[in-house]
């Protein structure tokens, strides 16, 4: 979250900088402005404590420096609370003014720059955020709404799912992986400038975390709203979570149908399409479902508003797929994706942009079905999920501990406990 301080006789500029923010695919959950009426102050809160709640919650300050921000008393011990709390501070100044009490961090001057240098300043501003870790697919809000206690209905704060995988919900909460997850963005990123190729494993160990690094922190970042306009995200795929043999498909087409609905077509658009999509991915001729297929998501794309958007097609569990069925479901799955890769090779340039992610066991990697596709399905393009960052988190919630000295009191803010997945890392 970042914190917005500033003077009342300065809401305007502050007004200003949170519209910038939301431009920049920042929620209103992620940005505190206390007169905002969805994340702000609400009627008949004890606002003193609210401010230094959200600081608390905070990731970094945003302070608008002018005469009217240093003359207000509430702005400093602002300023204090956040600079013992270790908060990062980005003094921007809006107006000439003495900046003794932030002299040590570097600003940027609005007040300066007229016409388009007040867009590169503000450009700096959010340059500077993203390399910092806090652009808004950075840090997500928590707790997610959909984590719901089935006996009363309450939201579900806890950060911790069990033994089940992480998924976006515990997005905001997932940490540890910062360098996989920043890695297999980048590859992902290379992979939709270049075009090809279109398939990236995510391969590791048994528990090391692959489905977790997958849905809770690949997928939400790609998902969010500032990258709209780049991708468009599928639901993930499971083999093991069918009940019979064409309910793969039909969770595909399901899938496929969220993301018209999310377009706004109607109920009787929506219910001819399913019936049409399900004939043709049961079609037994596979280049003729593989072609059906990419006109599916290139329609897709354009229906959304986003029509130059790389559809993404996330596979969780892939090694489920690598069994022998003799042409049944699996087999048949495999054989589409194949074509599907071969499709585009030869397509024109304007058809549907697609990549897969799959993560699958190491012991999975030399199966048959994929070593005779190698070179087609690009296998050398893989991020290995290196278990050893468990410890790296570690050290991190060692540190924190560290920090804070009576960390028993500290621990019992956060709910008495800390959560990771380390996967089978001990």
């Amino acid at each position: 979250m970042l914190f917005i301080s500033h003077s009342t006789e300065d809401k305007a500029a502050a007004l200003d900088l949170q519209q910038r923010l939301r431009d920049r695919g920042y929620s209103c959950e992620q940005q505190f402005l206390d007169s905002d009426q969805r994340s702000g102050i609400r009627l008949g809160e004890k606002w003193e404590r609210a401010i230094y709640d959200h600081l608390r919650d905070s990731h970094a300050m945003l302070v608008l420096c002018s005469p009217n921000w240093f003359q207000s008393r509430w702005c400093f011990a602002e300023l204090t609370a956040a600079k013992m709390a270790g908060k990062q501070i980005f003094p921007i100044v809006i107006d000439e003014c003495d900046r003794s009490t932030v002299a040590e961090y570097q600003a940027i001057f609005i007040h300066r720059a007229g016409g388009p240098d007040v867009e590169a300043a503000f450009q700096r501003l959010f340059d500077d955020l993203k390399a910092q870790g806090l652009s808004p697919t950075d840090h997500l809000p928590w707790p997610n709404p959909q984590l719901k206690n089935l006996a009363d209905g309450t939201i579900d704060a806890c950060p911790y799912p069990g033994l089940m995988a992480f998924d976006a919900r515990y997005a905001p909460v997932f940490f540890g992986r910062e360098e996989e997850t920043a890695a297999l963005l980048e590859q992902l990123r290379q992979m939709r400038r270049c075009g090809e190729p279109r398939l990236l494993l995510v391969v590791g160990g048994s528990g090391s975390g692959k489905s977790s690094l997958l849905m809770a922190g690949v997928l939400p970042r790609l998902s969010h709203s500032a990258f709209r306009s780049e991708w468009l995200v599928l639901d993930c795929l499971r083999y093991g979570l069918r009940d019979h043999d064409d309910s793969l498909f039909t969770a595909l087409i399901s899938n496929i149908l969220a993301c018209y609905e999310s377009s706004g077509m109607g109920h009787v658009g929506l219910a001819a399409k399913r019936e049409q999509l399900l004939q043709q991915l049961l079609d037994p001729d596979i280049k003729q479902v593989a072609s059906a297929f990419m006109s599916v998501l290139s329609d897709l794309v354009i229906s959304s508003g986003r029509k130059d958007a790389t559809v993404v097609l996330p596979i969780d569990q892939f090694e489920e797929f690598l069994i022998d069925d003799d042409k049944g479901p699996r087999s048949r799955f495999m054989e589409i994706l194949i074509a599907l890769d071969e499709l585009k090779a030869h397509s024109a340039d304007n058809a549907a942009s697609y990549v897969q992610i799959r993560d699958q066991r190491i012991k999975f990697i030399t199966h048959p079905m994929i070593a005779e596709q190698r070179q087609k399905l690009n296998l050398p393009n893989t991020v290995e999920n290196d278990v050893s960052s468990g410890a790296t988190a570690l050290r991190q919630i060692v540190n924190l501990l560290k920090d804070y000295g009576n960390f028993g009191r500290q621990l019992k803010e956060v709910g008495g406990r800390f959560y990771i997945d380390f996967g089978t890392a001990q």
